[in-house]
């Protein structure tokens, strides 16, 4: 059997192309689904618990300067001298009655460790309640206030957050008291959205990590593989440091997980630039080697200064590689009819997206929550 005339045959029963308007159509509504699922995170945000306290106001103590009256939420900024290592929170509310069943406390998001007491007793500490406490993790806390130790009156909520002396913003929002009815289902929201579907995406992150290894062993010619293996666990061993940096066992570690933010965000542009079959040039293998290389020394130095310097150069490579990323896959499905390039055009344009909008809310904080979409979109 002659297998060309038979290929040859049944290309001859391809569809004719979709008329143009089809296209149009077909692309305006790919478009307008792209839009809608980037902004849908911040649209979608679930209302504040009905039927609750707000504690909206507290004295706040970082170390042993003075107090201070501050609003929550409230943000805590890194600076050039550093910032003490613990703050506090002085939080008095009141209370007609003491609920024999006691209250339930709801912080919906915070990015630090954090220890509560209520009249004097200590209640809990969140070190021990999950893994995942790093630079760019949020999470959520809920508690119940015991009936005893609530009295009629003033009674005084004290949150000593560990501030620790990483350069991302400490942020603490507003915290809701109510009853389990009230809260519960909020905070169960915030746990799996902060916690179970981070795991989730780490699993997966590793789960593609090795898919990419026996791919790269099987299509050992193509060189898109070697950039994404390279990209892949670069972008892992980074994850790590940012998704559970905050652990004892990792913490003198983070600024060698931070480091490598840039390379993994160079690779990306190699990555982008294979998919559509152009080879990377040398000199972006060098800028990874270089920057890698500076990014390094710094984390050896470990001075406010140098943590600032790698901090604010990994955020500022991580977007302007994420636009590149999006701009050559825009340039392939254009310029190129590249259908690799057009598939990847919604992803790179989501994670474009993201990276500006978390930029963006880390530099505007406490006017927004501290809720980053980064951790979601790799």
């Amino acid at each position: 059997m002659n297998f060309r005339n038979v290929f040859k045959r049944l290309g001859a029963l391809r569809p004719d192309p979709a008329p143009a308007w089809i296209r149009y159509v077909g692309w305006s509504l790919v478009a307008t689904v792209t839009v809608l699922v980037g902004a849908a995170p911040d649209l979608l945000r679930p209302a504040a618990p009905k039927d609750a306290i707000v504690l909206d106001h507290a004295r706040y103590q970082a170390g042993s300067d003075d107090e201070k009256e501050v609003s929550l939420p409230h943000a805590i900024f890194f600076g050039l001298q550093g910032r003490p290592t613990t703050a506090t929170y002085r939080i008095d509310f009141e209370l007609k009655a003491a609920p024999e069943d006691g209250l339930y406390l709801l912080i919906p998001v915070l990015n630090r460790r954090i220890s509560l007491s209520l009249n004097g007793e200590a209640l809990f500490d969140s070190g021990s309640r999950t893994i995942w406490s790093g630079p760019l993790v949020s999470s959520a806390d809920y508690a119940q206030l015991p009936g005893r130790t609530l009295r009629v009156g003033i009674n005084r909520l004290t949150v000593e957050v560990e501030v620790g002396n990483s350069v991302v913003p400490t942020y603490l929002s507003q915290i809701y008291l109510g009853n389990r009815a009230a809260l519960e289902p909020r905070f169960k929201l915030l746990f799996f959205v902060g916690q179970q579907l981070n795991s989730m995406c780490f699993g997966a992150h590793i789960l593609m990590g090795v898919g990419l290894i026996l791919a790269f062993f099987m299509r050992r010619q193509d060189s898109m593989f070697a950039w994404l293996i390279a990209a892949e666990l670069t972008s892992l061993y980074a994850a790590i440091g940012n998704y559970a940096g905050f652990q004892a066992y990792f913490v003198d570690l983070l600024p060698f997980f931070i480091a490598l933010v840039p390379a993994g965000a160079l690779l990306t542009v190699g990555v982008a630039l294979s998919v559509v079959n152009v080879r990377p040039p040398a000199w972006l293998r060098n800028a990874i080697i270089a920057v890698t290389a500076i990014a390094l020394t710094c984390a050896i130095i470990n001075t406010p200064l140098t943590k600032t310097i790698m901090a604010s150069s990994a955020v500022a490579i991580y977007l302007l590689c994420g636009l590149a990323g999006l701009a050559i896959y825009a340039w392939g499905a254009i310029r190129r009819d590249n259908i690799d390039a057009k598939l990847m055009l919604v992803p790179a344009s989501l994670f474009a997206w993201f990276l500006i909008r978390d930029v963006y809310v880390t530099a505007t904080l406490p006017e927004y929550p501290f809720n980053l979409l980064i951790p979601y979109g790799r």
